[in-house]
C-alpha cells in the first residue's frame, strides 16, 4: 500500500505544471501579449464576421472586396488591445471583439431604417446599401482613436515604443523582432478617443471603400465620419452606432456577471489568462 503511495507522488510536478497554466495571473497581461499573426486574430472572430456579412446582405465576393479589407486593416491596427481598463472587454482582443460586436449590431438595427425617405427605386437601390454599410463602418471604427489616446504600448525593456501613425501594431511588432508587447494605461483618457479616430482612418479604410460610399454624394461619408468621431450625435446614424456600442458593452459584462450598474472591479481575472 505504501510503496503504490509513494508511486503516485511521481504524479505531482505535471500536476503542478497544470495548475501554474490554469490559475489567472494578477496582474492581468504581466507576461505581455504575444505577436501574433493578425490572421489567427481574425480567425477566432470568423462567426461574428460571416455574421456582419450576411446581416449587410453582400455575397461572398463583394464583402470581400469592400469590407473584408478594412476587418484586415484593423485586426492588424488593434490587434490584441483591450477595449478598456477595467470595464467592458478588457481582456485581450477585446477592441478587435468590442468593434465587430459594434458593427454587427449597428448593421441590424439599420436595417430597420429607412434612410432614403424619397427618390426613385433605382436611387434608393444605390443609395440604402451604402448607408447600411456606413452603420456597421461606424460601429466598427468607433474606437479606433483608443490605440492614439489611452495606450502606451513598448516591448518589455521599454526600449521600443509603438507609433500608431506610423505603422500598425502588428507591423510594429514584425519590425522590431517583438514577441510580446506590454501596455500602459494613459491617465485623463476618457472620451478622448473620439477626437483621434478620424486621424487615424486612413489606416483601416480603403480607397475602394471611399470611392464606392461617395459615388453618390459626400453625405454618406460625412455621415459616417460625424458617427465615429460623435460630433452629431442626434443623426439616426449616431444613434445607431451610440446602440450598438452599449449593446455590445451590456452583453459583454453580463457575460461576466457584472451588473451594468455595478463598478468594474469585480471583472473575473480568468479572461486575462495568456499562454500564446
Amino acid at each position: 500500500m505504501f510503496k503504490n503511495l509513494f508511486f503516485q507522488t511521481k504524479a505531482l510536478p505535471e500536476l503542478s505544471s497544470q495548475l501554474d497554466a490554469e490559475i489567472p495571473r494578477y496582474p492581468p497581461f504581466l507576461k505581455g501579449l504575444p505577436a501574433a499573426s493578425p490572421e489567427d486574430l481574425q480567425s477566432t472572430q470568423d462567426e461574428l464576421i460571416a455574421k456582419l456579412r450576411q446581416v449587410l446582405g453582400f455575397n461572398q465576393r463583394d464583402f470581400q472586396r469592400l469590407i473584408q479589407p478594412c476587418i484586415d486593416h484593423l485586426a492588424a491596427y488593434v490587434h490584441l488591445l483591450p477595449a478598456s481598463e477595467h470595464h467592458h472587454h478588457s481582456g485581450a482582443g477585446g477592441l478587435l471583439r468590442h468593434s465587430l460586436e459594434v458593427a454587427f449590431w449597428a448593421a441590424q438595427a439599420a436595417e430597420g431604417i429607412i434612410f432614403v425617405a424619397s427618390g426613385t427605386p433605382v436611387e434608393k437601390k444605390e443609395l440604402e446599401p451604402r448607408w447600411r454599410v456606413a452603420a456597421a463602418l461606424g460601429g466598427l471604427f468607433h474606437d479606433i482613436g483608443k490605440p492614439v489616446s489611452d495606450l502606451s504600448i513598448t516591448d518589455e525593456d521599454g526600449r521600443y515604443q509603438w507609433n500608431p501613425f506610423l505603422e500598425t501594431l502588428s507591423q510594429w511588432t514584425t519590425n522590431n523582432s517583438i514577441e510580446r508587447y506590454f501596455i500602459r494605461w494613459r491617465d485623463g483618457r476618457c472620451k478622448r478617443h473620439e477626437q483621434f479616430s478620424i486621424l487615424v482612418l486612413n489606416r483601416v479604410m480603403t480607397p475602394e471603400l471611399l470611392a464606392w460610399l461617395t459615388q453618390p454624394g459626400p453625405e454618406i461619408l460625412q455621415a459616417m465620419l460625424e458617427a465615429i468621431g460623435n460630433t452629431d450625435p442626434e443623426h439616426v446614424l449616431s444613434k445607431l452606432v451610440i446602440e450598438a456600442d452599449q449593446t455590445s458593452v451590456q452583453r459583454d459584462l453580463k457575460a461576466q456577471r457584472i451588473s451594468v450598474d455595478d463598478n468594474a472591479l469585480g471583472v473575473p481575472v480568468e479572461r486575462y489568462l495568456l499562454d500564446a
